[in-house]
């Protein structure tokens, strides 16, 4: 019994090398922008620890002001992170006959990496316990760990501009534009018009906002706007 649980752990770490791999700039990234906002490394820290979710905590980040808009956060996070409860539906059934104490450690460390490998598995069969300890602490400690690293070097960097480090949020943003549409469906007038017109929407009601709401509220006001418009279009295609 306790060979097979290393062999399993074993194989958990095995598959998640290529997740820390890719992870780790960034993890180093967002805390090196963190610092430019001024959080600290044992804030970094305790964010990594708490939250452990790239998208929130990039998002967080980007909101961050003085003094802190905790409600916004709060809320901007619950948002991006509603994809977890369709998750953890899909993974109940490999995880229901644990301890709900363990359940609730798996929950909190089920990153999307995570996630999709753990179901991969387990609809090959041969998942454990001990399989999902070798995928999410190597991944928990590694964010950890580099997103700390990446705040203590960002705290040294005098003039981010100088480095083009602010222009990172930007650029992470226009990447992830990009990533949503397929590559297989880039030329079709359909896929293009779903993506294009929510993410229009939320340009537009986001820039307006923003002179009178903040930086803050108008990205929720622009996301807010954005599930709009997508809702209507979706709405419109299944006429």
């Amino acid at each position: 019994m306790e060979e097979a649980r290393e062999a399993s752990l074993k194989d958990g770490v095995i598959d998640i090398l290529p997740v820390l791999v890719s992870a780790a700039p960034y993890a180093l990234l967002i805390g090196a922008l963190a610092a430019q906002k001024g959080i600290s490394p044992l804030e970094m820290l305790i964010m990594s620890a708490t939250i452990f979710a790239g998208g929130s905590q990039f998002v967080a980040v980007s909101l961050w002001e003085t003094p802190v808009p905790v409600l916004t956060l709060a809320f901007a996070a619950f948002v991006i992170n509603t994809r977890h409860i369709l998750m953890g539906v899909a993974f109940a059934p490999a995880i229901q006959h644990l301890p709900w104490r363990l359940r609730a450690l798996m929950a909190h460390v089920m990153a999307d990496e995570i996630w999709a490998i753990a179901m991969a598995r387990y609809r090959r069969g041969g998942f454990s316990a001990a399989y999902y300890a070798g995928l999410s602490l190597p991944l928990f400690s590694a964010w950890i760990v580099l997103t700390v690293t990446g705040n203590i070097l960002g705290g040294l960097v005098p003039d981010p501009e100088t480095y083009g480090i602010d222009f990172a949020f930007a650029g992470i943003f226009l990447f992830l534009l990009q990533a949503m549409i397929p590559a297989n469906q880039s030329n079709d007038r359909q896929a293009l018009r779903s993506v294009g017109i929510p993410i229009l929407a939320a340009g537009i009601a986001a820039i307006a906002t923003e002179p009178f709401l903040g930086s803050a509220l108008s990205i929720l006001i622009g996301a807010l706007a954005g599930v709009i418009a997508g809702a209507a279009v979706y709405r419109e295609e299944e006429r």
